[in-house]
């Protein structure tokens, strides 16, 4: 009730609050009535919000897909082992031109610099 009411006030002419349960009362009385009140709060609506049907529309399709896709998940991979597999890191190749770059073949020795301060002895 409190759901149509709302839809009511937002898309019904109506002149105080006792109106518009006035006509929910009378849209409740018959099917055909009810199909008309809501028929009407549907086309004021579209009216109002011209998307609205398409944008419902798409969110059930993406809600829809979440769960195929979730199933077809767990039914291809239920362990994880392709991801695992996809995810191990490989050897890492230096492009020919970088390879003078790379810190790992840097042979440095510790006697080539002179130490600047003295050790202090205690």
């Amino acid at each position: 009730d409190a759901y149509w009411f709302s839809e009511a006030m937002l898309y019904l002419p109506h002149d105080d609050e006792d109106d518009l349960v006035s006509k929910i009362n009378f849209a409740k009385s018959s099917a055909e009535a009810w199909k008309q009140f809501t028929e009407k709060i549907k086309y004021v609506k579209s009216q109002v919000m011209e998307y609205l049907e398409e944008n419902e529309e798409a969110r059930i399709m993406a809600a829809e897909m979440n769960i195929e896709d979730a199933l077809t998940g767990e039914l291809m991979d239920p362990e994880g082992e392709q991801e695992f597999e996809d995810n191990q890191l490989e050897t890492i190749e230096l492009h020919e031109e970088f390879q003078h770059l790379d810190p790992e073949s840097l042979t440095t020795t510790s006697d080539i610099f002179e130490k600047s301060f003295r050790p202090i002895e205690v």
